[in-house]
């Protein structure tokens, strides 16, 4: 079709055309040089020159929750981003949620008012996996089921607001968070050598509300700072644990998801620490000391965990001297 813009010569063999209104989506461009187009010297394009490209046709980047999400929430809106904006009419009838069972849920559907970013675990080689894009957002009629899967369509009935359909459906199964319970620790109760320096691991069924945690969570007896990191439904505490202590974790039952459902009941395990590994070194700080042979020899030695040190005191040669240096780096 006909694009409106400007052209100029960047020198004598370039010229730039730069359209004053945006492309079209999902539309094919023909550009044509007409014959007879002469250079400077006054020779003339013998044959006309057309080449063609198309702009990119709707396609939908991804939703949140994606495809795969073992987590979702049972009251998230469902969001889903494309690459250009979309007629909302056509998507009500394109687009459609259903439950293992394959009956389709109600709800309402409407534009996103700004631009949603989500990242494309199936993005293409060579193309970036960050992308932003216009979204709408489905809202079921009622809670989505705990520990349920459902599948999110949108048919290829969806168009651009040009008119032009969607190159491809695209279709997404996730499944909602189950209600939080426990199910594991690392160490695991009753673990009688805990290294101090490991993390405390607790598991749970879904993703808890990581901030609150802090405020239902005890260790006894008390350590200094706690520091957290989390992997979906896990949480890694590390924290400063003495040697050969048995500690004590109480998770109390108000300790709660996302979404407000708690854990209902109590969690209590317990482990005791290992001893610090055997330690023995010279005090001077360095692996071989000179001793004189003409006074009594004292050693000062630093231990950890070594009850009994016996050694004995021997004289060397001077020509030894050099291998026991060598050896000792």
């Amino acid at each position: 079709p006909p694009l409106q813009g400007e052209g100029r010569w960047l020198d004598t063999r370039t010229f730039i055309f730069s359209p004053t209104v945006a492309l079209a989506p999902a539309t094919s461009y023909t550009l044509s040089i007409a014959a007879g187009l002469s250079d400077q010297t006054g020779g003339q394009l013998r044959e006309p020159y057309n080449w063609r490209f198309t702009t990119l046709t709707p396609q939908v980047y991804g939703s949140l929750p994606a495809n795969g999400d073992r987590f979702a929430g049972p009251t998230q809106p469902i969001t889903v981003v494309f690459n250009q904006s979309m007629e909302l009419e056509s998507l009500r009838a394109a687009l459609s949620l259903r439950t293992a069972d394959g009956t389709d849920l109600p709800g309402s559907l409407v534009i996103t008012p700004n631009p949603v970013g989500l990242f494309r675990s199936d993005a293409p080689a060579g193309e970036e996996p960050y992308v932003s894009g216009f979204a709408v957002t489905f809202t079921p009629a009622a809670p989505l089921e705990r520990d349920a899967t459902y599948t999110l369509t949108v048919s290829d009935a969806a168009r651009a607001t040009n008119g032009a359909p969607l190159s491809r459906p695209y279709s997404a199964t996730f499944q909602v968070a189950p209600l939080p319970s426990f199910v594991s620790s690392r160490p695991v109760n009753g673990t009688q050598l805990a290294l101090t320096g490991d993390p405390i691991m607790l598991t749970f069924t879904a993703p808890l509300d990581w901030g609150a945690l802090a405020e239902n969570l005890t260790i006894e007896p008390e350590t200094t700072a706690i520091y957290t990191s989390t992997n979906e439904n896990q949480i890694y505490l590390y924290t400063d644990l003495a040697p050969e202590t048995r500690y004590q974790v109480t998770i109390a039952p108000t300790a709660r998801d996302p979404y407000g459902a708690t854990l209902g009941e109590e969690v209590t395990f317990s482990f005791t620490t290992a001893p610090l590994d055997p330690l023995l070194y010279l005090a001077a700080g360095q692996r071989i000391a000179v001793y004189n042979s003409y006074t009594p020899v004292r050693v000062p030695l630093q231990t950890i965990n070594v009850p009994r040190v016996n050694f004995a005191i021997y004289q060397l040669e001077q020509a030894e001297l050099p291998a026991w240096i060598s050896a000792s780096q």
